[in-house]
């Protein structure tokens, strides 16, 4: 066999490039020349390419470089696949360019542009909304801290206020109740030191001084009672009034009915609400002692869901007037002390056919 070196020709013809197919995770991406973008839980990106020459091709070498990543161009010598691991989100280039087994290289390598989309927590505006709610929180945190301080304010000073309020009350109770019968036991005793000769005029104030006392005593007990906030429930309440009407018809001739479930709910009752409904039963009370002529009183108390009733019914002459006529100043003051608790107080009386006093009120918790 003989060879004439001059008569060798160089190829000049350098191949053309063409990328056969690419992979994400292992899965083909139909139109690679096409391909823009690259989910962001893409873990591999493989790219398989070729050359078009049909002289010596097992001698092509080809080179690649992906701008984004590679500084300069990266040498795969026959290599006709290339991966890429874990690529960082953004937009890259991938150039790929090839030689003939004499080492004429193109120089138009071919270029394919690529995406890799970011995480949704990556994008601007994922960042934006980030940011909005960011400083919408921290609006709103301020916002919260302002708001539940000036809460805690008001509600020390409605605290105080309701214990300047209740104060205030106290000393009025003590003024009108406990001053009004110590003054009276002062006169009376005045009075019995002016006919102490005459025995029965001293016995008679006496008397009065002893009734005058005991009603002291139990307007003292009703004070102690209504500041104990221990007794600020429905069932304190209820054996209080029970007690009390016991104790006031015993030293009358009128008899005394009592209707009282046995086991009332377990219900609150502020400090003011027990004082008020006290003062509205004493006083129903004292007007069926001192007005009904009745010979039996009945005192009904029941609490159905949120409502507590309390009753007064006594079998005396009734209103001759009716409950509206002018003149009934105490059932006014009646009426006006259960709407300060937001309730009602219902009065039912005709003459000679008794007297029925209703109240009625709706119960927190």
């Amino acid at each position: 066999v003989q060879i004439d070196p001059n008569g060798l020709v160089r190829n000049e013809l350098p191949p053309q490039v063409l990328v056969e197919e690419v992979r994400v995770d292992g899965v083909p991406v139909a139109g690679a020349e096409r391909l823009q973008q690259i989910p962001p839980s893409a873990t591999r990106l493989e790219l398989e390419f070729t050359a078009t020459s049909l002289t010596a091709a097992e001698r092509n070498r080809f080179r690649h470089r992906l701008e984004g990543l590679d500084t300069d161009w990266v040498e795969a010598g026959p290599q006709r696949i290339v991966a890429y691991h874990h690529l960082p989100p953004g937009r890259y280039k991938f150039e790929l360019a090839a030689c003939n087994g004499d080492g004429v290289w193109n120089q138009a390598a071919i270029a394919l542009s690529l995406r890799v989309l970011p995480p949704f927590w990556k994008t601007w505006w994922f960042g934006m909304l980030a940011g909005f709610v960011v400083l919408g929180g921290g609006g709103w945190g301020v916002r919260s801290w302002s708001v539940r301080r000036l809460g805690h304010k008001l509600q020390a000073l409605q605290e105080q206020h309701a214990l300047e309020k209740e104060r205030a009350r106290i000393a009025q109770d003590i003024h009108d109740e406990l001053g009004a019968s110590l003054t009276r036991i002062a006169l009376l005793t005045e009075l019995g030191q002016k006919h102490k000769d005459r025995a029965v005029d001293v016995a008679v104030d006496l008397e009065k001084i002893s009734a005058t006392a005991r009603e002291a005593v139990r307007a003292m007990d009703a004070i102690v009672w209504a500041v104990n906030p221990r007794n600020d429930t429905l069932d304190s309440f209820a054996n209080y009034v029970s007690q009390f009407a016991e104790d006031f018809f015993r030293l009358t001739a009128i008899r005394y009915r009592l209707d009282v479930p046995p086991d009332l709910p377990d219900r609150p009752l502020s400090t003011e609400v027990r004082h008020h409904l006290f003062l509205a039963v004493k006083e129903t009370l004292n007007n069926v002692v001192r007005h009904s002529g009745a010979t039996e009183v009945w005192l009904r108390l029941s609490c159905e869901g949120n409502q507590l009733t309390i009753a007064i019914e006594d079998n005396g002459k009734g209103l001759q007037q009716g409950p509206s006529a002018p003149g009934q100043d105490g059932l006014l003051n009646l009426k006006h002390r259960l709407h300060s608790l937001g309730g009602v107080c219902q009065v039912q009386s005709s003459a000679g056919k008794g007297t029925e006093v209703r109240m009625v009120l709706s119960l927190s918790g």
